[in-house]
Parts: structure tokens; C-alpha cells; sequence
């Protein structure tokens, strides 16, 4: 809240009052373990993701025990009764079974996760990815329309109280990039979890890294970089 002087006597005192709406967007620095320096000569092809903020929450080096990929393609060809679906869908894949009592699960999709409009991203409410560890949002959706990234506002508090880490991606932006063709290179490496419905086949990948490879993410909040890779 702040006081301006208005000449006009409006307000209390003489003061016009204005609101403004404040969103604590504190970065806890220490993250799981110690992040160390995010690889630099991992190759290209071994790439997911990368990109140069924003990011907000704890800086984490972890491996990443279970990815759903939502295709922005796929996902603008469905009707708006499907992208709810889709947000049930992915509610359904975040909270599989594993079998580590905390694994990490990183959910990527186009545009806003959370948004009140399919048309700008996927509609999930929170309870569907209570418990995720890391909210990904890409600034793309099609030829049309690049929707702007919510920043993790739909969800903030909920974002804060159980320690999520949320970073956005612009594909378009030199210094990012989101590789789909990695997705089928490392389906040899990594454990595909089998689709039991079309709309899953169509629209998610769900990637978890195994005995034959791990997909790890670096996130560093204090630099803004991140980097999903396969190692």
C-alpha cells in the first residue's frame, strides 16, 4: 500500500491510497545437496532443456525419477473437453507409485500450468501436482500463440509451503532450447512408463531413469540457469 498526495480531497487526509499487490518471490539458495557447477560440456544431443530463467524456488542437482511431457503440438490439436483430461491424466502420472519415498518428478508442459483457460495451458488445479518437485512451463504453444508463462503466481503459496521448484522456458531465446527429439533418444536409455489410453499416446511422454541411464537436472536459482540432460 502507498500514499500519493491528491489535490483533489480524496482520500484520508488529503491522500489518494493505492494498492499494490505484492508476491514474496524469495529464492532459498541451498538446495538438495551442493548444486556445484552446472556442466558445461554435456552434448547436444544429450540435452532435454536449458534455459537462462526464470526460476524460482531452491537450487537443485538432483536426478529427475519420473518426467511427463506434455506436447505443446499435440496439445493445441485436442478439444477443450480433452485438456481437462489431460490435466487429470497428468495428476494420474505424477503420483504413480515409485520406489523411493521422495522421488523427484518434473512436469513440463506449454504455457500456464494451472490457468483457468485450456487455451493457454494445461488446467490442472493443485491437488493433480501436490507433491511434484519441479513445475516447468514452456512459452509455447503453436505458430499462432506464444502464452505467457505464468511464473508459478497461480500456485505461489502452494509453491512456497511445499518447496517446489518452478522455471519457465522461451524456446526462442538464444540461450534456451527444449530438444523433443531427445524424448525418443532416451527412451533407449531410461524406462518409458506404457500409455494405457490414446489420449495419453497422443498427447504425454513419461520418462523414469533407471539402471540404464539417469535424466539429471541442474537448477541454480541464484545464477537463473538450468539444465535437464541425460547422463
Amino acid at each position: 500500500m502507498n500514499a500519493v498526495p491528491d489535490d483533489r480531497g480524496a482520500g484520508i487526509g488529503g491522500y489518494r491510497i493505492n494498492l499494490v499487490q505484492c508476491r514474496p518471490f524469495k529464492v532459498r539458495i541451498m538446495g538438495r545437496g551442493d548444486i556445484g557447477l552446472i556442466p558445461s560440456s554435456v552434448p547436444e544431443e544429450k540435452v532435454f532443456l536449458r534455459t537462462d530463467g526464470p526460476i524460482v524456488g531452491r537450487s537443485l542437482a538432483a536426478p529427475v525419477d519420473r518426467l511427463v511431457y506434455v506436447s505443446s503440438e499435440a496439445y493445441t490439436l485436442l478439444g477443450e473437453q480433452e485438456r481437462y483430461a489431460v490435466a487429470r491424466l497428468v495428476g494420474r502420472l505424477a503420483h504413480l507409485p515409485s520406489g523411493k519415498k521422495e522421488p523427484v518428478v518434473m512436469l513440463v508442459g506449454p504455457g500456464r500450468w494451472g490457468t483457468s483457460t485450456p487455451a493457454m495451458g494445461v488446467p490442472v488445479s493443485f491437488n493433480d501436482i501436490k507433491g511434484v518437485t519441479v513445475l516447468v512451463e514452456l512459452a509455447l504453444m503453436h505458430a499462432g500463440l506464444v502464452p505467457d508463462v505464468s511464473l508459478g503466481t497461480h500456485f505461489f503459496n502452494d509453491l512456497v509451503e511445499m518447496d517446489m521448484l518452478y522455471f519457465a522456458v522461451f524456446p526462442e531465446r538464444d540461450e534456451c532450447c527444449l530438444s523433443e527429439d531427445f524424448l525418443g533418444r532416451a527412451a533407449r536409455a531410461l524406462r518409458v512408463v506404457e500409455p494405457d489410453d490414446e489420449l495419453w499416446r497422443r498427447t504425454i511422454t513419461v520418462l523414469e531413469s533407471g539402471d540404464g541411464g539417469e535424466l539429471r537436472l541442474y537448477a541454480d536459482a541464484t545464477a537463473q540457469r538450468a539444465l535437464c540432460y541425460l547422463a
